[in-house]
């Protein structure tokens, strides 16, 4: 796939402003194994100078699109418990 220069700065711009990414397969620039698939997916705390981290939630990208509220929901209270746990180790 190949589009505008301007179209892609705007996409990372938009990755950049939120804390959850929807990416779809099909609007990946290589084939993937499953071309209907979608991920959420989010970096997570982790301790000063450690390496980012992420995790994601992968399915059919309809089942996906149906939860996409739910998941990022579940994705967000995730982050923030091992936030809360990171804080008090590192206390």
């Amino acid at each position: 796939m190949c589009f505008p220069e301007a179209v892609y700065s705007m996409l990372l711009d938009e990755y950049a402003a939120t804390d959850i990414s929807i990416v779809n397969a099909k609007d990946l620039r290589d084939h993937t194994a499953h071309w209907n698939a979608s991920m959420i997916a989010t970096l997570i705390p982790v301790p000063s100078g450690h390496r980012q981290l992420g995790v994601g939630i992968h399915g059919p990208t309809e089942r996906i699109r149906e939860r996409a509220d739910f998941l990022t929901g579940k994705l967000r209270e995730l982050t923030r418990k091992l936030g809360d746990v990171l804080a008090i180790e590192t206390a």
